[in-house]
């Protein structure tokens, strides 16, 4: 039986429902300016960067001359809520999974499209820093999920020579596809959209919540 080294964490969706916080304050922004705005619109963009979120609003909206007030305003909105770790629900089973880990001495990592800055304020916020060995956040790549681009920085992050040593947590496909395709073992933890026939493929399991990853390591690993 292999041994486990490391975990590697998405954050938002996975850790943090943060998406369910900019999905409302990305609504509160489209309707006071008039523009339609649903939550299929706010799936389409899940998972990228801030440079690819903005393209793909633009395209969307393309003629619409109040996309650039929609977009400063969003942005506004969401920083004003995400500044208070209060807003921001706490994923089901996360802290016991940290604990269980740590007791563990398995090492812990992020690697998440959000920026550093956004990162780090989350994880202090929420009073759990101190818990990971190693940040790669999306403005620190130059390909966004699913380029793989970020989970191979990760993996180099936690000095293991295997692979199969090291385990992935994501809720995305496009998370999921990055990690597959950087050759990682992943475990999704379906947030807004459901795992589709891609995502069960790709994924070594699907959970429920992060409370059904303990007894996944404890079945799978020494």
């Amino acid at each position: 039986m292999k041994a486990l080294k490391a975990v590697i964490f998405d954050m938002d969706g996975l850790m943090f429902d943060t998406e369910k916080v900019g999905y409302e304050q990305t609504k509160r922004a489209a309707d006071e300016l008039g523009l339609d705005y649903d939550i299929e619109v706010f799936k389409g963009y899940l998972g990228t960067n801030e440079q690819e979120t903005l393209a793909y609003i633009h395209k969307h909206y393309e003629g619409q001359p109040q996309v650039d007030d929609f977009i400063a305003l969003t942005v506004r909105y969401i920083e004003e809520a995400l500044k208070d770790p209060d807003n921001i629900d706490d994923k089901k089973g996360l802290y016991d999974l940290l604990d269980y880990l740590r007791s563990r001495q398995i090492k812990l990592y992020i690697a998440s499209s959000s920026r550093r800055d956004e990162i780090i304020r989350n994880l202090e916020g929420k009073g759990i820093a101190g818990y990971f060995e190693g940040i790669v956040a999306g403005n620190e790549v130059k390909r966004a999920k699913p380029d793989p681009e970020i989970y191979l920085k990760a993996f180099d992050l936690t000095h293991t020579e295997d692979k199969q040593e090291v385990l992935v947590l994501e809720d995305s496909k496009n998370g999921v596809r990055a990690a597959y395709r950087a050759g990682l073992p992943t475990i999704v933890v379906p947030d807004l959209i459901p795992a589709d026939e891609e995502v069960m493929k790709k994924a070594v399991a699907v959970k429920e919540s992060l409370a059904d990853v303990i007894p996944y390591i404890e079945s799978e690993y020494a």
